[in-house]
């Protein structure tokens, strides 16, 4: 379908939607100051579009970086667009939106000269790595009068359920408890955002090659093997064990990025796992039972980091001697 439009339309459509996203945006802002905060339907919209935005717009990019012809006719307009919405409206809500553009852009690139699977997401990761870092400090530097809110909310709760002394007990109490909370996310901030980036990264890849397959482009695909077929590089190992040598050496820094470490390999590592145990159950159990069976050890999570660490060792499913051998392909599972 697409392949019948002019090669200049598709990043020129995406330009348009792009330019309108912001100022949309730009306009409920200053609608809501303008009413005090009153809720209007532009609002609710603006709200809903920034919520989509991390994978709505890097996906149209993507898709005009695969559509247009020639290809560099997509970077062009972004650089366009990007003059365009800085001379129009604030950087504080352009510049976002123009990392998304380059990151939707960089996964376009990805399939267009057909990059291997692990620098297909390495590279997407680090061009996503900005627009999210920015994120995590706009909610840290939002926290106090965010923090402030929830106080309110927990004091008109619980005024009139009991006496005062009580009420101002159970708000220091709930107070202590927000910290600590807080406390706990700035230590693990590293990890989970490391992981934050490389699943957005795997859902923009999937999300870009989807979207251009609906609109009738013919792609190569990065090349995955099955999900039972997931193996990680033997020296995640490694890592780990560097981790937990950091977190014995009980200096506060070097404990916490060693738990960083940790926590960041152990979930990768609990992928393989999940791996091997949807393949060692393709045979008894249906589909059904298995995604059902692989949601509630995923809960524990803990074993399918035993389970995919063991793993890189006993290999449960025989894959080197598979590759060594290069049998037939048994997708029916005969």
């Amino acid at each position: 379908m697409i392949k019948s439009w002019p090669g200049f339309l598709p990043p020129l459509v995406v330009w348009v939607v792009t330019l309108l996203l912001v100022g949309i945006e730009d306009v409920a802002i200053r609608l809501s100051v303008d009413g005090q905060g009153t809720v209007t339907p532009l609002l609710a919209l603006a709200s809903l579009l920034s919520l989509t935005a991390p994978l709505l717009v890097p996906g149209l990019w993507g898709v005009a970086m695969l559509a247009a012809r020639p290809w560099y006719l997509a970077p062009l307009a972004a650089v366009v667009w990007l003059g365009v919405a800085l001379a129009l409206f604030s950087g504080t809500l352009v510049w976002p939106l123009a990392f998304l553009a380059l990151a939707g852009m960089t996964a376009g690139a990805v399939f267009l000269f057909r990059m291997r699977p692990a620098l297909a997401l390495l590279v997407v990761s680090l061009v996503l790595a900005p627009y999210l870092i920015w994120s995590v400090h706009q909610f840290f530097e939002s926290w106090p009068e965010l923090s402030t809110q929830i106080m309110d909310m927990q004091r008109e709760l619980l005024t009139g359920t009991a006496d005062a002394d009580q009420v101002e007990l159970a708000l220091a109490a709930r107070e202590d408890q927000l910290e600590e909370s807080m406390a706990l996310v700035r230590k693990f901030l590293p990890a989970t955002l490391g992981l934050e980036i490389m699943g957005l990264a795997a859902m923009l890849l999937v999300l870009v090659w989807l979207e251009a397959r609906i609109l009738g482009l013919s792609l190569t695909p990065l090349g995955f093997p099955p999900f039972g077929r997931w193996q990680l590089p033997f020296y995640l190992v490694w890592t780990l064990v560097g981790g937990l040598g950091l977190v014995l050496t009980r200096q506060a820094a070097l404990v916490t990025a060693g738990w960083n470490v940790v926590v960041l390999v152990a979930t990768l590592l609990s992928l393989q796992g999940a791996a091997v145990q949807w393949e060692m159950t393709r045979r008894t159990m249906g589909l059904v039972p298995r995604v059902i069976y692989l949601l509630i050890a995923g809960a524990v999570f803990l074993p399918l980091v035993v389970l995919g660490l063991a793993d890189q060792w006993l290999d449960f499913r025989k894959l080197e001697s598979s590759a060594e051998g290069n049998p037939p392909d048994d997708s029916k599972g005969g």
